[in-house]
């Protein structure tokens, strides 16, 4: 082995079918392995992504601790018992009573830290530079369970709309020496709230390899893409409007248009999204079609890309759209000038179903 190597950490949740995963898998993909010893930690490892990994790439054991925190509190109170974990015990107790009343989503995540870091080891390794690719735990496990000599770490959306609470964040981003986006505007954001901070904040562009994009977009599929046909990528989560695009599919099926909306993801809220599809009789046209390893023949064949968001950072599909040279129908999200312009290369409309349906008209 050359011992003149860096040894670098990256930290992500884990490799499910999504920008940020997307995005890190893409830059390993490109990494010079003659300079670099990549290790990669994952806080689950599991994802669509995780076969795409390089060969180089060292994958860690995942925390053995975290499944106790997806589980009801009387089961990880059994299981920690037969194991003699009272440190998790602890873990769980405090994020009861720290966080059980808490209504926003990314600020209980933030307070679920507060709890885990209490049962969770240090790494024994260290690292040269350790880079966490995703804001919230990734994070905050880079803070206080890893040494290294440069900590680097991404907020990879709208810092603001996300709406967590930049006070919980404070003391972690103080130890970082650079805190990362994805665009300008979400650069400003972070300016603004942590300017005071003696860090480095700063844009990565996200990495994109045309070629293969275009060679995997070649690829076959099994659905019906004839006719009008629509692709949309993302979680299924409130912040990618999934639900204004049932509505919009409605009234263009209304308006007699034979359209078919194909989503490519997963996610909490997926039933919720077929039960509305189901009630709104949309069955033939609007198709929750599950994470896909390789999205592109959906976006290579789709006669729009639609990207319906409510926020984002600096959407990955977007992206990929653009160099396959899509007509991409966008909402008016805060940063959505970091990517398109109106009717130069894409069409952006307000952020409700009618607009929807007019701008795909």
């Amino acid at each position: 082995m050359n011992n003149t190597k860096k040894k670098i950490l990256f930290i992500i949740n884990n490799l499910s079918c999504g920008g940020a995963e997307n995005a890190l898998v893409s830059l390993l993909q490109v990494f010079d392995y003659q300079k670099y010893d990549v290790d990669l930690l994952l806080m689950k490892s599991e994802g669509v992504f995780l076969k795409k990994l390089p060969k180089e790439v060292q994958l860690l054991p995942a925390p053995k601790e975290i499944p106790f925190f997806d589980m009801s509190f009387k089961t990880a109170v059994l299981r920690s018992l037969a194991t003699f974990r009272w440190d998790i015990i602890l873990a769980r107790l405090v994020y009861l009573f720290y966080a059980r009343n808490e209504p926003v989503p990314t600020i209980k995540d933030q307070k679920l830290w507060r709890a885990m870091r209490i049962c969770l080891p240090k790494l024994p390794q260290k690292y040269d530079v350790s880079i966490s690719f995703l804001e919230n735990i990734p994070n905050c496990y880079n803070v206080d369970k890893v040494t290294s000599t440069k900590k680097i770490a991404f907020i990879r959306n709208d810092y603001e709309k996300l709406g967590m609470d930049p006070e919980l964040d404070r003391p972690y981003f103080k130890q970082l020496t650079a805190l990362l986006t994805v665009s300008k505007s979400c650069e400003a954001i972070l300016q603004r709230l942590f300017s005071d901070l003696p860090i480095q904040i700063g844009t990565m562009q996200s990495v994109f390899s045309l070629e293969t994009i275009k060679v995997m977009a070649a690829e076959p599929i099994q659905e019906d893409f004839s006719g009008h046909t629509i692709v949309s990528v993302g979680r299924l989560d409130p912040q990618k409007g999934f639900d204004l695009a049932i509505k919009a599919c409605s009234l263009l099926v209304q308006k007699g248009y034979a359209v078919k909306w194909y989503i490519l993801g997963e996610g909490n809220l997926r039933n919720e999204l077929q039960n509305q599809i189901n009630n709104l009789q949309l069955t033939d046209h609007f198709f929750l079609i599950g994470a896909k390893e390789n999205p592109y023949p959906y976006l290579q064949k789709a006669s729009i890309y639609a990207q319906t968001s409510r926020f984002e950072g600096k959407s990955r599909a977007t992206e990929e759209a653009k160099i396959l040279q899509k007509i991409i129908l966008a909402t008016n999200f805060p940063t959505v000038s970091d990517q398109l312009t109106h009717l130069e290369n894409g069409y952006i409309v307000d952020l409700n179903e009618e607009a929807i349906a007019e701008g795909i008209i």
